[in-house]
């Protein structure tokens, strides 16, 4: 899996951008580079509430969900070894009886109940433990995750306009990729193979349903994009919608750590295909849910979450050049940078998926 290299998180709210452009106006790069820095090393960012249950493992990376979070259980950050915020939950921390092992970093639940107990690491609601801070080598582990110093501050509404920002620049983004069906095949592939950089395709998904795309069959998905390039795809008219048939073959190829699945307006969609959902999803205004064991393979922003019997894999999204310090953009703002420097960077090394 992905290895790990040193660089502070910040987490923006009310951004302000010290000679930067505003979402609208930025090149694809430097869109595509900002995502990738408001993201950094969280596999999940969710703004409302988040569920993970029915036979959920574990999540790889770390988990900011700014409602209500319910885990069945499980494991978070168990891919990192890093000391740092890895749970933020701005609302309830809820459970079945059977405890959140965090094995790495510290969690900050400033509006959750409950009794903490610092000798053993655990929160406890109806003598049930609900997080488990033991396993973590972190040197806050044993800070009750209500302390009011652990508490980032996080804007989540303000977090969540840029997100929207940046989802609306990529909508706008002139298409020049092309979507058929070629041999029982969803082909995603450049309109002009010669293009590289940042290949942008519309997928109405209106004209899904189930496995046929425009009432034409398919068994598996193919994307066709050189290593190296970007390629962003805007999902439309996707509320209601399912992403894919049962039993489709998904074939991400071996580079969709630089695929972005754009998720344009709200409503609801589900991500079923019976095995892995890989690149990066940006929902922020969509309700996203799993299907049929579906696991995520890649880092997701939505409005709301569910996730059932899978889990939730980290490839972190490759920006297409080197993202910049956050003092490098020069960042000022009404008190409106919130971070926290002890979370580290992950770094983005390609590597092969691990499947379920």
């Amino acid at each position: 899996m992905n290895a790990f290299r040193p660089s502070p998180l910040f987490i923006l709210a009310g951004l302000t951008v010290a000679g930067a452009l505003p979402c609208s106006a930025l090149t694809v790069d430097q869109a595509l580079a900002q995502y990738d820095s408001l993201l950094g090393n969280y596999n999940a960012i969710v703004f409302g509430n988040a569920a993970l249950k029915s036979g959920y493992g574990d999540t790889e990376g770390g988990l900011v969900v700014g409602g209500n979070l319910y885990v069945e259980g499980g494991a978070l950050n168990t891919h990192a070894n890093t000391p740092g915020l890895a749970l933020y939950v701005g609302g309830q921390l809820i459970n079945n009886g059977t405890e959140l092992m965090l094995n790495s970093g510290y969690a900050s639940l400033p509006n959750t109940s409950g009794t903490w107990d610092p000798a053993t690491g655990h929160l406890t609601k109806g003598g049930k433990v609900v997080l488990s801070t033991i396993n973590s080598s972190d040197p806050h582990k044993f800070i009750d995750p209500r302390s009011p110093a652990l508490n980032p501050g996080f804007d989540m509404a303000a977090i969540k306009s840029e997100f929207s920002s940046l989802s609306a620049t990529f909508d706008g983004l002139a298409n020049n990729g092309s979507v058929s069906v070629i041999g029982q095949t969803l082909t995603f592939q450049a309109s002009n193979p010669t293009t590289h950089g940042a290949i942008v395709f519309d997928f109405d998904a209106s004209k899904l349903s189930g496995s046929t795309y425009k009432g034409t069959y398919f068994s598996g998905i193919s994307i066709n994009i050189a290593n190296g390039d970007n390629y962003i795809i805007n999902v439309l008219n996707a509320n209601g919608k399912t992403l894919f048939g049962t039993g489709v073959n998904y074939n991400p190829g071996t580079n969709s750590d630089q695929l972005l699945w754009n998720f344009v307006g709200g409503g609801n969609v589900t991500l079923s295909n019976g095995g892995g959902f890989f690149g990066s999803v940006l929902a922020p205004k969509m309700s996203v849910s799993n299907g049929n064991n579906t696991y995520i393979q890649g880092q997701l922003v939505a409005d709301q979450f569910s996730l059932a019997g899978a889990e939730l894999h980290f490839t972190g999204f490759e920006e297409p050049y080197p993202t910049p310090e956050p003092s490098t953009y020069g960042l000022i703002g009404a008190g409106a940078l919130f971070g926290l420097a002890s979370w580290r960077r992950w770094s983005k090394r390609r590597s092969t998926a691990r499947q379920a």
